[in-house]
């Protein structure tokens, strides 16, 4: 009887800390929306992040543009059930066509602020808003998405308000995936003083900070309120329709692609996450056999060089100062150049190797693989840093700037302007990083930051994730939510010391002028005495 009794209290007190386990432990699964826009990279980070959660019980699905290059990890995740990636019918890419490229190589070439401001603001929003549309009006995919029970939703920061009014029309929390670009204006307080767009360290001068703040603050804001349709409308007509702005600003988390080894020290608020790591520690894979016999036949090394889809597109009097540098004899090193242009340098040598596509992160793994030439995009550089290989890298748009600043600064690599160099200066920075070795002593620092990590990018975002499902995102968001971004900025407060500031010198000068004309009197009252 008493061992009966003995049971049953076992039984109870097991049952009642399962239970109670039960009720303040996370959230072990959640299910998880993710929308990117037409980019092939954000297309890559959004299906790596979910695939990610998915390995930790998560049940994620990415819908992304038809247009964008599937990842090759995608077929291989898709049969665990938990992960799922469905597209809808979208037209050319703007982002990744011909006619964006060349835009950015002009914008690589061009040595105007304001030229690049008219360059970078062009289509791209109402391109987002035709392939949203088209997204909108696919039937089987929406279907899918009303019905999914999505608990929370990731969303593009290139987004309108058309891709933002699905999670509100569903009622459910979301964050954005992005670069931390202009977080400041939502509410982030990194400030154009020290967080620049432009390609500046966070070390600027006052000119640099001056031309950076006007970039910012005039510019680029405007294209947040530029004419967008009001698609809340459409699938939700009994509540209110906020503008983009808001729609944004009502976001609960933000998951920044940036890590301080590679990128600037920088404020983070309750309700962000730097996942900019999410690329690294990737499986090694055997190299193919044709770049394995390549570099076997390397007595001193391999430079990889590769600049996404723009080398194709870089001028022939560029094109042929790296021909030159790369097959001088003073270059002892191979090259493996990613181009899909087997003959850009008519007059190759055999240390020369073209190749369409390469495995970009195997490669930097290889020892034998000395540095990495680049155009600075955040996987190309976190890959190398990872790997502990230096960089000479050549921004041409977008966030590459600012990754090139951050990297020179930190001192593994050496920046250069495609639109200003010479085939000496390269191969000299060449044999720098190879003879210097403080480049490879700060990139082996930068490597062993980046591999001391507590925890992966994806159980940062779903402990945040759990969190926002369980209790909500009030208590993660600042007051300063609550204010427009001249209040932000302390405009408001600048505007009424100076207005102080004026009126005391006024009343000064006015009391001094008073003073003057009282002392004046007088002294014509007593000259006048005298004189009687």
């Amino acid at each position: 009887m008493v061992s009966k009794d003995v049971c049953l209290a076992k039984f109870v007190f097991v049952s009642l800390s399962i239970i109670s386990i039960q009720l303040v432990a996370p959230v072990s699964s959640a299910k998880i929306l993710f929308i990117p826009v037409n980019f092939h990279s954000h297309v890559l980070y959004f299906s790596r992040l979910a695939a990610d959660l998915a390995d930790l019980g998560h049940v994620t699905r990415v819908v992304a543009p038809s247009s964008c290059r599937v990842p090759d990890f995608v077929a291989q995740l898709e049969s665990d059930g938990n992960f799922s990636y469905v597209t809808y019918a979208t037209g050319e890419p703007l982002a990744n066509s011909r006619q964006m490229l060349e835009r950015e190589m002009r914008y690589a070439l061009s040595s105007s602020v304001w030229n690049r401001f008219t360059l970078m603001r062009k289509d791209f929003e109402d391109h987002f808003e035709v392939d949203c549309s088209r997204l909108l009006q696919d039937d089987k995919v929406m279907q899918q998405i009303r019905v999914g029970g999505y608990q929370f939703a990731v969303m593009d920061r290139y987004n309108t308000n058309c891709y933002f009014a699905v999670p509100y029309s569903l009622g459910i929390p979301y964050g954005i995936l992005s670069t931390s670009w202009y977080a400041w204006s939502y509410r982030v307080p990194r400030f154009p003083s020290f967080c620049s767009s432009l390609g500046y360290t966070d070390r600027m001068t006052f000119s640099q900070r001056l031309t950076t703040f006007v970039f910012e603050m005039f510019l680029l804001q405007t294209m947040q309120h530029r004419r967008t349709t009001n698609y809340v409308e459409r699938l939700i007509p009994d509540r209110p329709s906020p503008d983009v702005e808001l729609l944004q600003q009502a976001t609960s988390l933000w998951f920044f692609l940036e890590h301080t080894a590679v990128s600037y020290a920088l404020p983070q608020m309750p309700n962000t996450v730097a996942v900019g790591d999410i690329m690294a520690e990737r499986p090694r894979k055997p190299l193919p056999h044709q770049l394995e016999e390549f570099m076997s036949a390397s007595n001193d090394g391999i430079i990889v060089v590769s600049f996404g889809s723009n080398v194709d597109l870089i001028p022939r009097d560029v094109v042929r100062k790296f021909c030159d540098a790369l097959c001088d004899r003073r270059n002892r090193l191979r090259v493996i150049w990613k181009t899909n242009n087997t003959k850009l340098c008519p007059s190759v040598e055999e240390r020369v190797m073209f190749v369409p596509w390469i495995p970009q992160n195997d490669l930097l793994a290889d020892t034998r693989v000395q540095m990495f030439i680049s155009h600075g995009g955040l996987n190309s550089i976190v890959e190398s840093v990872y790997h502990a290989k230096p960089l000479i890298i050549f921004p041409v748009s977008s966030d590459q700037p600012t990754n090139a600043g951050a990297a020179e600064y930190r001192g593994f690599a050496i920046r250069m302007d495609i639109a200003d160099f010479s085939s000496e200066s390269l191969l000299s920075n060449i044999d720098r990083l190879l003879t210097d070795p403080t480049y490879k002593r700060n990139v082996d620092l930068a490597s062993a930051v980046l591999r001391d990590r507590r925890d992966t990018p994806a159980q940062r975002v779903s402990a945040m994730i759990d969190h926002v499902i369980k209790y909500g995102d009030r208590h993660l968001r600042t007051g300063a939510f609550e204010l427009s971004a001249l209040q932000l900025m302390m405009f408001d407060i600048f505007v009424a010391l100076v207005a102080v500031s004026i009126v005391v010198l006024l009343a000064v000068i006015l009391i001094c002028c008073c003073a003057y004309r009282i002392y004046c009197r007088s002294c014509c009252s007593r000259s006048k005495t005298k004189t009687e």
